[in-house]
């Protein structure tokens, strides 16, 4: 105890001046978008890889429940090819080509006011800023950010995404906004 307090006194002007210079960086972020957002790109630079290791242990040790998944998946996918077979459904949305690229979440939040998705492919793959993100389940997002390998999702759950939804029975359209939490 006495060593840290020794240390905190010889040390003080060090550790106002950092605590100050991160004030200072924090209401830069906070209050300018662009800083912001380079400053996320920089950072999401830097961390997927982390977290892309951290799934990829993740991923090793739950081998079997995303085998028992693909399999699950396999056979719906075996059951729609039948249906299709039998009959094409009028109110799908025609003439659209979509390129459905394979990847991987591999950090998330859920919890906060501002979600956000990292997946582990970029634009050497062909992803681009705007592009939607859906799984088997549904939409989950929207491209933000896009580095080489590494590509940051706002989530639906994000304060600011909007969603347009389109009443068939009605004709009606609107936005869907998340109030945040």
């Amino acid at each position: 105890m006495h060593n840290l307090l020794r240390f905190l006194k010889l040390n003080q002007t060090l550790l106002l001046f950092i605590l100050i210079e991160g004030l200072s960086i924090g209401l830069l972020v906070q209050n300018n978008n662009y800083q912001a957002n380079k400053i996320m790109k920089f950072c999401t630079q830097y961390t997927s890889p982390i977290y892309n290791y951290k799934n990829f242990l993740a991923n090793y040790f739950s081998l079997k429940e995303q085998n028992d998944y693909l399999i699950t998946e396999n056979a719906k996918l075996h059951t729609l090819l039948d249906r299709s077979k039998q009959y094409i459904d009028s109110t799908v949305v025609s003439n659209k080509e979509f390129k459905y690229l394979a990847a991987k979440v591999i950090n998330n939040s859920v919890n906060k006011r501002n979600n956000f998705l990292t997946l582990n492919k970029g634009s050497k793959n062909g992803i681009k800023k705007g592009m939607g993100i859906v799984t088997n389940q549904g939409a989950i997002g929207i491209v933000h950010s896009v580095s080489k390998n590494y590509a940051l999702v706002i989530s639906l759950l994000h304060n600011k995404s909007a969603v347009g939804i389109f009443l068939k029975k009605k004709h009606a359209y609107w936005n869907s906004k998340m109030g945040g939490i």
